[in-house]
């Protein structure tokens, strides 16, 4: 499944690109679209109710969660938060009628300054 790409605040549709129901992550792995298509599937009408600026906040309190899971919690922690982050990122992307894969391949090719891997900026 993939957001369709119609005008920023418009309602996001999902049309079927990816199996449903997780059939397409196999070994804990998934790819950046059908993970936001899934997010979209699941709370996609809930997030667009909500708007952009409380869809912020509680990304915002997210990485607070995660700040104190990466100081002080354990490794299940702290991946618990990071896909709490990670699913809030895709609903806010998806509300902006943005793809998270497409924002991903700004760091395709190293440093997006200087294109390296590692980056050797100064």
């Amino acid at each position: 499944m993939q957001p369709s790409r119609r005008g920023p605040g418009a309602p996001v549709t999902v049309r079927r690109a990816h199996p449903p129901r997780g059939e397409n992550w196999e070994h804990g792995r998934v790819d950046l679209a059908t993970f936001q298509a899934c997010m979209v599937e699941t709370y996609g009408e809930r997030d667009r109710a909500r708007g952009t600026a409380a869809t912020v906040a509680w990304l915002a309190e997210e990485l607070g969660e995660l700040a104190r899971a990466v100081r002080k919690g354990t490794r299940d922690e702290q991946r618990h938060e990071l896909g709490d982050v990670l699913a809030w990122l895709a609903s806010l992307a998806a509300q902006l009628d943005l793809s998270l894969a497409d924002a991903a391949q700004r760091y395709a090719h190293g440093c997006p300054r200087c294109r390296a891997r590692p980056c050797a900026c100064p």
